[in-house]
């Protein structure tokens, strides 16, 4: 039995004094506000209303009762603002994990006008490389590059990323050419991946499994930052 509800129609029928008004005011049947108070006044044992052909009037336990029901729906329909409330408006502290070149390039820039227009969100930036649990370190949500890591996680894509197998040109000159096909591909990366560690997939090359070739890197660097530093150096001419 819905309890709530059971002293809302209580309620009704004390304050309209009468079963046809309080079913009107109610939206339900007759029918259903006598049954629901049938039910109530079973489940607490005890005579709530005299009822006549005309009207109904409270008893003494059902004066007693009503002011108790008031107290009660009036206190719930605060609690139920109050709540209403915070999930219109967004507040409280925000924990974001997100790869360092991305949070710093993209997110971060956007984080003064978002705080300026939420002004009851705090927001606790997490920038790191490395895989981060967001159940076990508490993050509210993660921004991640590839493969989610879990099928327990909500995902939403909200953008598309494209790889690229980049060579020096030196390195082209060097194996004799530009490559045509992939196995010629497969032999000019062979001792010559250098690749951030948590983009380890990054590895198979292409993205048709019919073709796709798996290499070890000889370097894997947890900072795409710092991977791309170590390339330009190597490489100079390289570009991502």
């Amino acid at each position: 039995m819905d309890m709530l509800n059971a002293m809302q129609t209580f309620v009704a029928v004390a304050e309209n004094h009468g079963i046809t008004a309080a079913s009107e005011r109610l939206g339900c049947s007759k029918a259903i506000v006598s049954r629901t108070l049938s039910l109530l006044e079973e489940r607490l044992d005890v005579r709530l209303l005299n009822r006549t052909t005309r009207r109904v009037s409270l008893t003494e336990a059902g004066s007693e009762y009503l002011e108790h029901c008031r107290n009660i729906l009036e206190q719930n329909a605060e609690i139920e603002s109050r709540f209403a409330e915070k999930s219109l408006e967004p507040q409280g502290r925000l924990r974001i994990a997100v790869p360092v070149t991305f949070g710093s390039q993209y997110i971060a820039p956007l984080l003064p006008k978002f705080l300026e227009k939420h002004g009851k969100v705090q927001v606790d930036l997490h920038m790191s490389d490395r895989y981060v649990d967001i159940i076990e370190e508490g993050m509210d949500m993660a921004i991640r590059i590839g493969a989610t890591g879990s099928d327990s996680l909500i995902v939403r894509k909200f953008a598309e990323t494209h790889h690229k197998l980049a060579a020096s040109p030196a390195l082209i000159k060097k194996m004799g050419g530009q490559p045509q096909r992939c196995g010629s591909v497969e032999k000019l990366a062979i001792n010559h991946i250098f690749i951030a560690s948590e983009y380890a997939e990054l590895a198979k090359f292409p993205r048709n499994p019919l073709t796709r070739f798996e290499q070890v890197p000889i370097m894997a660097i947890q900072s795409l930052r710092w991977l791309k530093r170590v390339l330009a150096i190597a490489f100079c001419q390289l570009s991502f």
